[in-house]
């Protein structure tokens, strides 16, 4: 009976006495192989008789194989326990198993998924909500003073739409601020420039007015050497007015520099050409060392002489006051760089003279314009080189160019 009853159920049914011990089974052989014992579990007795429980289901084990059991008491129809029921559930054990792994793989899988569509709605929200804000940003990264700058345009009045509009007013602002400041360096630069020229203008203009009154009042006077004074009179106004031509030849080479006429030059060559005029002045211990390689340079020959010469002058006029003057040029290379040092032993530099050297308007001698070295850096740069220096008072100054290579020319070149 318990077999057929197993059947139909789908679960295997055992007996037990009231006293606890296996009356019949579904499945005999279990307990016949030693696999489950004979006797009801303690703990399911204690709940059953003790507690009176109705109903009762604990976790049992053959083996590694954990299956849930219940247990209920059989009664009559005169209410006397005839026996208790053991259900096991080998077979609901494994499909709750079973079920329990699908909801969790089912409940993970949409669990991930839901993650994947959280990540990527919150992608697509921040680079909607940061995009204007990134435009914003490279706009502003590119603003530029002095040159047209692109405003912004935004018609959804929001926050990002007042950030458009306080850029927009920036820019405004900063366009009108470029002009007048443009203006005003333009205007100080005149007025610097003008000065500068009327200074150094009004430098000859005095002794040549001196002269002037002098000979004036020789002549009126008929004293005896008149044609001498005359004589020196002219020479000395001739000087001051070449004084002046060179003055305003200065200014006019600094204020619109010539296109150059670039060529392959050899540099130690131009370096040879420009030192040639020194030496039958024997006053200039002036001395040249060449690394020996050629040193190609792509130049104007005209203006890398008047750096090379400019330098050289420079340091004549620093050390014209010493007996023992010496001026040293040196030529080295890199192969993508070349290198130029003109060194004197003069005085040497202030410290607080050193920020002022390139300046247009600086001279530390009375007759200059002050505009040579500042034009021997305009020219540096414009072939795409460096100049820098170093001073020591009292041990004289280097001044350094660093001009790039050329590839040497070709026959057909």
């Amino acid at each position: 009976m318990l077999i057929k009853f197993a059947n139909v159920f789908f679960s295997d049914i055992n007996l037990y006495s009231p006293e606890g011990i296996l009356l019949a089974s579904s499945r005999p052989r279990i307990f016949q192989e030693g696999l489950i014992s004979n006797r009801i579990d303690r703990r399911v007795l204690d709940q059953l008789v003790i507690n009176r429980s109705s109903l009762f289901a604990q976790t049992e084990q053959i083996g590694k194989l954990q299956y849930l059991s219940a247990y209920v008491p059989f009664y009559n129809n005169q209410n006397r326990l005839l026996a208790y029921l053991n259900l096991p559930y080998f077979s609901k054990q494994d499909d709750l198993k079973r079920e329990i792994s699908t909801f969790l793989v089912a409940f993970i899988n949409i669990y991930v998924l839901f993650f994947l569509l959280g990540v990527m709605v919150t992608y697509l929200i921040s680079n909607y909500i940061t995009s204007p804000l990134k435009i914003l940003a490279q706009r502003i990264g590119r603003i530029q003073l002095g040159n047209f700058n692109e405003k912004l345009e935004w018609t959804r009045e929001d926050e990002i739409g007042k950030l458009v509009e306080e850029y927009n007013r920036m820019l405004d602002e900063l366009t009108a601020s470029a002009e007048k400041l443009a203006i005003s360096e333009r205007t100080s630069a005149w007025r610097e420039m003008a000065q500068q020229v009327a200074h150094e203008i009004k430098n000859p203009l005095t002794p040549m007015k001196l002269s002037v009154q002098y000979l004036q009042r020789s002549w009126d006077e008929h004293v005896p050497d008149k044609e001498q004074r005359l004589n020196r009179f002219a020479e000395s106004l001739i000087e001051q007015i070449d004084s002046l031509s060179a003055i305003a030849s200065e200014f006019s080479y600094f204020a619109k520099m010539p296109e150059p006429t670039n060529e392959i030059l050899d540099l130690d060559e131009v370096i040879q050409s420009s030192l040639g005029i020194y030496k039958d002045i024997s006053s200039i211990k002036l001395r040249f060392y060449p690394s020996g390689l050629k040193k190609w340079v792509v130049a104007d020959r005209k203006q890398l002489l008047r750096v090379i010469n400019n330098l050289v002058n420079n340091a004549i006029q620093a050390t014209e006051h010493q007996a023992d003057s010496r001026i040293i040029l040196k030529t080295e290379s890199t192969g993508e760089k070349h290198f130029l040092e003109v060194s004197d032993n003069g005085k040497g530099i202030n410290p607080e003279q050193e920020d002022k050297i390139f300046q247009p308007n600086f001279t530390t001698r009375s007759g200059g314009a002050g505009l040579g070295l500042a034009i021997v850096k305009g020219i540096v740069l414009a072939m795409g080189g460096e100049i820098s220096f170093r001073s020591e008072t009292g041990s004289g100054t280097t001044f350094q160019v660093v001009l790039p290579a050329a590839h040497p020319p070709t026959d057909n070149s």
